[in-house]
């Protein structure tokens, strides 16, 4: 029990650690039915056990996907463009999912996996606003508008309220209109 327990704790992957906390579970669930008839096991008492180690599988899914978003943020950092940046955060985050489907849960529960699709999100953008400006520094007017295009049509597109974004929308909007000479580009609105 106090191996299943250290394992659950400190093991070094993920099916160890799963295994090991469900191997406890097991074992304390056997003990219990000593104590259910009065006859003393460890201490604290196995149902005590239980109470304690029933909700830690959540907090190993939890310290894993953790782990997996700092890995991934770290990496991100290093790489040299926005789609690669993209590339290294959608793979951790489809990791993560897949950890999280096999316990019933989604990526809205999970705090780190919120972060790594916003992540993502700004990387996307980030990548069509480099494109649009190099477009711009070598004088490629009709490129760099279709690169703005394409980010506020990601942006309008996007699961995140757009006042949420508006400095961005505005700020996309005025290198547009200075590209284009109009006040303010005609850009439809998502249905």
């Amino acid at each position: 029990m106090e191996d299943s327990i250290r394992l659950a704790q400190d093991g070094k992957t993920l099916a160890t650690r799963l295994s090991r906390h469900e191997l406890l579970m097991d074992q304390l669930g056997y003990l219990r039915e000593y104590e259910d008839k009065g006859i003393t096991t460890l201490s604290p008492a196995p149902s005590e056990l239980v109470t304690r180690m029933k909700g830690y599988r959540d907090t190993i899914i939890t310290e894993e996907i953790v782990k997996i978003a700092d890995r991934a943020k770290k990496k991100a950092e290093l790489t040299a463009s926005p789609s690669s940046k993209f590339n290294v955060l959608a793979k951790a985050l489809l990791t993560a999912q897949d950890i999280l489907e096999v316990e019933g849960k989604t990526l809205g529960d999970d705090s780190s996996a919120i972060e790594l699709r916003l992540l993502m999100h700004r990387s996307k953008i980030e990548g069509y606003i480099t494109e649009a400006r190099k477009a711009e520094f070598k004088g490629n007017a009709k490129k760099a508008i279709d690169q703005y295009q394409e980010a506020l049509f990601y942006i309008h597109n996007d699961d995140i309220d757009d006042d949420v974004q508006r400095e961005l929308i505005n700020n996309i909007e005025s290198r547009l209109s200075a590209l284009t000479g109009e006040a303010k580009p005609a850009l439809a609105k998502p249905v």
